[in-house]
């Protein structure tokens, strides 16, 4: 997982990408993320949910459809 969700935030602005590791994966503040990269608060939440929404899209494709293919091709172990 953690190797798709890397590959799917390089394909995001770096804008958004720098947002949401910052805030999301090495759990800093809001306040903090604000005072890194000069932002508000309020652009701090637009550029998060741009990056989530891109994120989810990215790993619908790269990972949950890569998933249930994963899913469908193994042999059933029901007895």
């Amino acid at each position: 997982f953690w190797e798709v969700l890397r590959r799917c935030l390089d394909q995001l602005p770096q804008r958004l990408a720098a947002a949401f590791t910052l805030r999301e994966i090495e759990q800093c503040t809001s306040e903090e993320v604000c005072q890194v990269l000069g932002l508000t608060e309020t652009n701090l939440w637009a550029r998060l949910h741009r990056a989530r929404l891109g994120l989810r899209l990215c790993l619908d494709r790269h990972w949950f459809d890569h998933r249930e293919t994963d899913d469908q091709t193994q042999p059933d172990q029901g007895g």
